[in-house]
């Protein structure tokens, strides 16, 4: 008697998605409320400022957002960690590298000299923590920042305006667009994690890693155009391709959840929405990968 053999197959394929919207006629949101004043726009103009700042030297004592020129050697131990000539620091009070190194030449002028002892935390990440570094600088000059007067040439330097008011009024109704348009995005991103908090969603988890694998497309594709690969760009913020996808995980499903609740919604209400439309939509809402990260 011979037996034929019995083949049998085995296949995983994903469910489709199903979607469960409730009562969502019921649902509110709050539109943001859209405020935009004069102090807005005098921001701009602060901001235009430093970036236009100059510095001019000064006969007084340092201090913090100068900029003082200086011949400077630092060593701990027996180990050369400096040795500048007409060295420009700007004083920040920031030195992340060693804290108070700024501030030790806050109040010297000109021709003054000056030792100090400065001590690496214990939480650096330098190989002299908990070590002490002993620095002898010498000031040559102290520079200060001179911001530009705030009057219509100023105004004209900016752009496509005739005066400071005119410069005012034009900046104050760009405010006025974007932060509406803003407000907007939020009031339809609020809208839809409102459907998305009452709705009952069962997906495949090949959804969110599709997803996820739809970001990591676009950001390589991004890196590419401006000369960085996909690695590269991850090296730099210490991240690996397999860290990136895991802290991309919870932005994809909310993307995925989004997605759902709208595709439905376009269905119940009889609207020819396409997944294209839908994903475009998306976008707009909710930015790119790397902004919706930061909600």
């Amino acid at each position: 008697l011979q037996v034929e053999p019995t083949i049998q197959f085995k296949m995983v394929v994903p469910l489709r998605p199903e979607v469960d919207l409730g009562d969502y006629s019921g649902v509110r949101v709050e539109a943001p409320v859209v405020e935009v004043g004069e102090a807005d726009v005098d921001a701009l103009l602060e901001q235009a400022r430093a970036g236009r700042a100059s510095h001019v030297a000064v006969d007084r004592a340092a201090q913090l957002d100068d900029i003082v020129k200086v011949d400077i050697t630092g060593a701990v131990e027996d180990a050369t960690i400096m040795d500048n000539q007409d060295w420009e620091l700007t004083l920040r009070g920031d030195s992340g590298w060693l804290p108070g190194f700024d501030e030790a030449f806050v109040g010297l002028k000109a021709g003054d000299e000056k030792e100090f002892d400065i001590t690496y935390p214990e939480d650096s990440f330098s190989k002299f923590k908990g070590k002490t570094a002993h620095f002898k600088a010498s000031v040559k000059e102290v520079r200060a920042k001179e911001l530009p007067a705030l009057d219509d040439e100023f105004a004209k330097s900016l752009g496509d305006f005739a005066d400071m008011a005119d410069y005012r009024a034009k900046k104050l109704a760009e405010l006025r667009t974007q932060r509406e348009a803003e407000a907007e995005n939020k009031l339809d991103q609020d809208a839809i994690d409102a459907l998305v908090a009452q709705a009952t969603l069962a997906y495949p988890p090949a959804a969110v890693h599709d997803t996820i694998h739809e970001m990591m497309h676009d950001l390589e594709h991004r890196m590419r155009n401006i000369g960085y690969s996909l690695e590269d760009s991850l090296r730099l913020q210490g991240k690996t391709v397999a860290q990136y996808e895991q802290e991309l995980h919870p932005v994809a499903e909310r993307r995925v959840k989004s997605r759902l609740v709208i595709e439905e919604l376009g269905r119940r209400e009889n609207l020819a929405v396409t997944g294209e439309e839908v994903d475009a939509e998306l976008e707009r809402i909710v930015g790119r990968p790397e902004d919706e990260e930061t909600r």
